[in-house]
């Protein structure tokens, strides 16, 4: 996130977030290593610490953005996008029911990453063959629509990897502040490959919403629960995929979990809930918590291994039963 002097840091984030240029300056003061005064430097760390707890939405959208100018030229050929506040909703549902079969994916996020995209890949393959002999070999996926950036190891790279190896169609289901946000877009990626998988696909771009971190600040809710009158209630893109309009179409078959964190762990609870069929896949993560005094080989995984532990799920292996195309079972239900 912050970067020594002998880098530079794009301007564009220090005008959208004046925070960081106070905290690149503390970075600074402490990766010259020159100050000797133990009240500055220490004055310097608390501030980066409080930077850290306070803006930890913001950090990880930074990390988000894909690097380059905005261009028109770079907006994937055949891309379709249903905006909420458009009437997209109708046009969403209308557009899955080109498809008899889709599947979601679900896997870590810009915390914690992919540590080895070559394992990724070994369970890519055999998942594919597995779905495609068992719902046929013409199923979409969907996603909830990170951008592809070469060096942040998300799911994108997972999802970009079905469509370039497998030749799938990929259904984006994102908020709008990033669908239409600053430093590229669907409509003006920054770079060629930002959005290039999304070629002959679509893109559904929902109002965003906003609620409370764990931590207590404002952040933008991109998925799983939060609370409203003391309730959990879906939110982001799991509230549009689990919807029952969605689900009422059958077209989602199955769910899978390339590891995860809380998201995806809330996803997988759900998804269970309503007995859609899930595999989750362990996969290690490339930045470990660090905010444990215990670390164990468990938390190598992302927080859904924990939850996987204590409700005894199976791994590498579709629960409660295996996708069909055609069933007597009734449709997942909210």
């Amino acid at each position: 996130m912050f970067q020594s002097r002998a880098q530079s840091k794009r301007p564009e984030e220090r005008k959208k977030f004046p925070w960081l240029k106070k905290a690149q300056d503390a970075w600074d003061l402490l990766d010259a290593g020159e100050v000797k005064d133990v009240e500055k430097v220490s004055e310097s760390v608390a501030h980066l610490i409080h930077v850290i707890v306070k803006h930890q939405a913001e950090m990880n959208e930074i990390d988000q953005r894909a690097r380059g100018k905005p261009n028109p030229e770079f907006r994937p050929f055949g891309l379709q996008i249903f905006r909420e506040d458009q009437g997209g909703e109708a046009q969403l549902l209308q557009y899955l029911k080109g498809y008899k079969a889709a599947v979601i994916f679900n896997g870590h996020g810009s915390k914690q990453q992919f540590y080895d995209m070559t394992q990724v890949e070994r369970v890519l393959d055999i998942v594919v063959k597995d779905l495609n002999e068992r719902i046929g070999p013409d199923w979409l996926v969907i996603y909830g629509g990170e951008p592809y950036i070469p060096d942040c190891v998300t799911i994108v790279h997972a999802v970009r990897l079905l469509h370039m190896k497998y030749n799938r169609k990929v259904l984006m289901i994102q908020c709008d502040y990033f669908g239409d946000g600053e430093g590229g877009s669907l409509e003006r990626p920054s770079t060629a490959e930002q959005f290039a998988f999304m070629q002959g696909g679509a893109a559904f771009l929902y109002k965003t919403e906003y609620g409370l971190s764990p931590s207590g600040f404002s952040t933008i809710l991109y998925g799983g629960y939060h609370v409203e009158n003391g309730l959990p209630v879906l939110c982001g893109a799991s509230k549009w995929w689990y919807s029952d309009a969605v689900l009422g179409l059958g077209v989602i078959k199955a769910h899978v979990f390339l590891g995860g964190g809380h998201i995806s762990t809330e996803e997988a609870t759900h998804s269970e809930s309503i007995s859609l069929p899930l595999m989750y896949v362990p996969c290690e993560v490339k930045y470990k918590p660090m905010n444990t005094s215990m670390p164990s080989v468990v938390d190598m995984y992302g927080l859904i291994e924990h939850w996987a532990n204590d409700n005894d799920l199976p791994r590498n292996t579709w629960f409660p039963h295996p996708p069909e195309l055609q069933t007597d079972r009734e449709s997942p239900t909210v």
